[in-house]
């Protein structure tokens, strides 16, 4: 509501005033940008920070992770029952996992594409994405643009600039 306040006791009746309210305008853009700089910079030395104390806490976590796999895979296989792909412990489980088969193309996607087409596998095996080109739709006239679906459109829209020397 108090924005909407503020906004209705403006009022702007002639070039003096506009003057004036495009210098407050400036002097708000400043302020609202060195808060949001304020803020970045607090939020870049909180995650600074954050991440100089995780570093090490990662650092022996992974050393941790490296290890119980290497455990699992040799010494620690004899107690995974038969067959048995995961292990209960008493604080977790360990397990082996499958990742869903993935393609991975060995040559080059050229050569792989020729070859695709020399087998007759275009169709199902090589993906080709339709668009419209809207740059190339700008030469044509209106009549041609409706014609085929589209029109062009063009908004005149309310902008303004402030004269950051003028501001301060």
């Amino acid at each position: 509501m108090k924005a909407s306040k503020d906004a209705q006791a403006i009022q702007i009746k002639d070039r003096e005033a506009a003057d004036r309210a495009l210098k407050e305008m400036g002097r708000l853009e400043d302020q609202i940008a060195q808060i949001q700089a304020k803020a970045s910079e607090d939020s870049r030395m909180i995650l600074g920070d954050a991440d100089a104390r995780a570093k090490p806490l990662l650092k022996r976590l992974d050393a941790h992770e490296k290890e119980m796999e290497r455990w699992a895979k040799n010494e620690g296989a004899e107690h995974f029952e038969h067959g048995s792909r995961s292990l209960a412990l008493t604080f977790g489980r360990l397990y082996f996992h499958l990742s869903p088969p993935a393609i991975r193309l060995i040559r080059s996607v050229e050569y792989v594409l020729e070859r695709l087409r020399a087998r007759k596998m275009s169709a199902t095996c090589i993906r080709v994405k339709e668009e419209v080109n809207k740059e190339a739709l700008e030469a044509y006239e209106d009549e041609v643009l409706k014609e085929v679906g589209c029109k062009r459109v063009q908004k005149d829209e309310f902008r303004y600039d402030v004269f950051r020397p003028e501001v301060k």
